[in-house]
């Protein structure tokens, strides 16, 4: 994402789900050992603010059930329009023209 006159802290939270899931990841193959894992997040525009979060055992705990609560509703067919579209969460998403009834994108030819 362009960074823009955004705070890094704030964009970097709509990748909260990325993060979870690298953390996670990088946790159960051992690379963290028992130790926390930390997420790096920094924006070309502002290197020098570069937004780090620490994944003690809770928030290992606390983001595994982030991560099976997504999956549990994609399971269960549970695809709810978004309360806060963006464009860089709806540019691309094919169900914008036909489906969505607010996205924040619509391809040109809807």
């Amino acid at each position: 994402d362009a960074l823009g006159d955004n705070d890094p802290a704030e964009l970097a939270r709509r990748y909260e789900t990325q993060r979870d899931l690298y953390a996670v990841a990088v946790h159960r193959a051992g690379g963290a050992g028992s130790h926390s894992v930390r997420a790096a997040y920094c924006f070309l525009e502002s290197p020098d603010q570069t937004v780090l979060e620490t994944y003690d055992e809770s928030a290992l705990q606390a983001a595994r059930q982030r991560l099976e609560g997504l999956i549990q509703r994609i399971r269960d067919g549970d695809f709810a329009r978004t309360d806060s579209p963006h464009r860089s969460l709806c540019y691309g998403c094919p169900a914008a023209a036909r489906l969505c009834g607010a996205p924040a994108w619509k391809p040109q030819w809807a």
